[in-house]
């Protein structure tokens, strides 16, 4: 898959189904993967080549053939991979070839062209190897409403593979508001209207720009909101945390020591509380700590500890409550979903694909409330039960 995240949201969940046969199972990111076939250890520098280098090397023969051997490969969010994860998959089939390969993706959340992703190697994967397709069509997260207004909007999209509308599992309706402006700079009606509504859950609030994020979680924040934006730290690895260098300090485990047994783990967690038990990236700690043992039950590793923090990101471990709101561009928030989502469309005028893709994923963000902030009319067309314009 394509972010530790996802991986291990992919583990969580595994679990749950089968057990601990999960834990027989390798879930790992493009780059984590490349970085442990060539034995190296994983940084941003060096992420941006190790996928061709890996490559070169599967190639040439010179990756230990049982590294490389393998059954079944799944590769999930397929519709965001670019020139290079497209040609690892092809090197890895052409030495399995009786592998069998389960390709997961929607083009229609393709948001990533802007860095080389495209779906096209999705649909040429399912032409070249004449792959068996199936639609999954059944959504579970949003109300029926919902939807139904963002299967209109999909249409839009001129260049799709997906046939079949989605259809809710949900029978009940949500609530969708239009809140349409004449003028530009929607902040400060977007943010009074979040002030008077009565909302209940997790809730967010999507921009287009960083920018536009900016002004409206400081806008929330001094009207006394609790707000928490949504960021991406590029250049800022996770393991350089002081807090995360002291609780794997704590564990202090001797060379030859692989396996954090649970009383070294338990009092490194209690001394990490004690120290910086003030401290606002306490809470940022403790969901580090509870993603590794849900995805680690049995035996934790202390590689697989350092391994899980390099390849995480700072947004990854800010959940949310009920008080806090979040706000995030449409790019950031891509696989989380909220109870509300305040969308902000200052100027945005989708005439492209890749912007009504941008948009359908924003949209689809929504699990029972959607409510739209606009200063164009593309939208007035789309008509569903429990709308208001």
């Amino acid at each position: 898959t394509f972010s530790r995240a996802a991986a291990t949201e992919f583990k969580k969940r595994l679990l749950k189904l089968i057990g601990n046969a999960a834990n027989y199972i390798e879930i790992k990111t493009f780059h984590s993967y490349c970085f442990d076939l060539l034995g190296k250890v994983g940084s941003l520098e060096k992420s941006r080549v190790i996928i061709k280098k890996t490559i070169e090397k599967i190639r040439s023969r010179e990756v230990e053939v049982s590294r490389i051997t393998k059954t079944v490969l799944v590769i999930d969010e397929a519709q965001d991979m670019d020139e290079d994860e497209f040609d690892l998959i092809n090197a890895l089939m052409e030495q399995n070839e009786e592998m069998r390969v389960i390709v997961v993706g929607d083009d229609d959340q393709n948001i990533f062209e802007f860095r080389g992703a495209s779906s096209k190697y999705l649909e040429q994967f399912i032409q070249v190897n004449k792959a068996v397709k199936h639609e999954l069509v059944e959504n579970y997260r949003s109300k029926s409403n919902l939807v139904d207004f963002t299967n209109q909007f999909v249409k839009r999209i001129h260049r799709r593979l997906k046939h079949t509308p989605i259809i809710p599992k949900q029978t009940g309706n949500g609530k969708i508001k239009l809140v349409h402006h004449q003028s530009g700079n929607l902040t400060a009606p977007l943010v009074n209207d979040i002030l008077t509504a009565e909302i209940t859950g997790t809730t967010c609030v999507l921009t287009n720009t960083n920018e536009e994020a900016l002004q409206i979680s400081g806008l929330l924040l001094k009207n006394g909101i609790q707000a928490k934006l949504i960021q991406t730290n590029d250049g800022f690895s996770l393991y350089n945390l002081l807090e995360v260098r002291f609780l794997l300090s704590q564990l202090n485990l001797a060379d030859d020591v692989f396996i954090i047994c649970d009383d070294v783990w338990d009092k490194a967690k209690r001394e990490l509380i004690n120290k910086f038990r003030n401290s606002n990236k306490l809470e940022v700690c403790a969901n580090i700590i509870k993603d590794f043992e849900a995805t680690n039950p049995k035996k934790r590793y202390k590689s697989d500890l350092v391994d899980f923090i390099r390849e995480s990101r700072l947004e990854d471990f800010v959940h949310g409550n009920g008080e806090t709101i979040f706000v995030s561009t449409i790019h950031k928030a891509k696989g989380k979903e909220f109870d509300n989502v305040f969308l902000m469309l200052e100027n945005f005028n989708p005439t492209t694909d890749e912007s009504k893709r941008q948009l359908y994923v924003a949209m689809t963000r929504a699990k029972q409330n959607l409510t739209v902030h606009l200063n164009s009319n593309f939208l007035n067309n789309l008509s569903t039960e429990n709308l208001e314009k």
